[in-house]
């Protein structure tokens, strides 16, 4: 029950939202200018890159 409780808290959930629309803005820019782009802009920042590896 307490695995449940910490895996839909606030921070865990803003966590996810924030990775899902990282990952959806990524994949526009990924169509529109190459998955290089979306490297360097997105995949490689310092925000993205401390939600993957908190």
């Amino acid at each position: 029950m307490k695995f449940i409780n910490i895996l839909f808290s606030f921070k865990v959930t803003a966590l996810l939202l924030l990775l899902a629309l990282g990952a959806g803005y990524a994949t526009i820019i990924e169509n529109d200018y190459g998955t290089s782009t979306a490297r360097v802009l997105v995949y490689n920042n310092l925000w993205y890159e401390t939600i993957m590896n908190p």
